[in-house]
């Protein structure tokens, strides 16, 4: 897994995945498709929704009806996101490429 950005919180973020097992799995993925939503973000649930936005939670989904188990399921909320799915940018900078 890259992991880029802000220097304290990849230290972070690494530092859970070396400590949790199944950590690295991406355990729920969600790209934001609403322009109604106002700025600024907030970190609250609605606004996982604004389009742009990119929530992904790490380690388990058993809950949510995925396989994996983990001690840990770790949502993430990041404006500005690029997500590259099969080698494709559908979301750079926020931005809709598809």
């Amino acid at each position: 897994m890259d992991i880029k950005g802000y220097r304290p919180e990849v230290e972070r973020v690494s530092k859970v995945l070396e400590t949790y097992e199944n950590a690295n799995n991406i355990g729920e993925l969600g790209i934001g498709t609403s322009h109604t939503i106002p700025l600024p973000i907030y970190g609250i649930r609605r606004d996982a929704a604004r389009i742009g936005t990119t929530h992904f939670a790490l380690g388990r989904n058993n809950d949510i009806g995925g396989n994996t188990l983990s001690e840990i399921h770790w949502d993430m909320l990041m404006n500005q996101a690029t997500v590259e799915l099969d080698a494709k940018v559908v979301l750079k900078a926020g931005k809709f490429l598809i």
